[in-house]
């Protein structure tokens, strides 16, 4: 199940109106999960990762929902300020 989620995080982590710089860390973390055909793309696609063997690595998938979290934080700060902006 814990797989299912991280999957589904990188996934929104690594779509287009996601900044190149996080979209690069998402893919750094889970490389070293990656099928080895994949390994050489930049930011591998979802499906290429192993997601059981990556639920093993406590750290990584720690640090995959902190990255979510904080691109979630700084997206809804970004929309609130345009919400601002818009009112003012």
């Amino acid at each position: 199940m814990l797989d299912d989620v991280v999957n589904e995080l990188y996934g929104e982590l690594t779509e287009d109106d996601v900044p190149p710089a996080v979209q690069a860390k998402a893919a750094k973390l889970v490389k070293p999960f990656v099928a080895q055909k994949d390994k050489k793309l930049a930011i591998p696609p979802p499906a290429a990762v192993d997601w059981a063997a990556l639920e093993r690595d406590a750290t990584r998938v720690r640090q995959l929902i902190a990255l979510w979290r904080k691109q979630e934080e700084d997206a809804e700060i970004e929309a609130e300020d345009e919400y601002l902006l818009m009112m003012s």
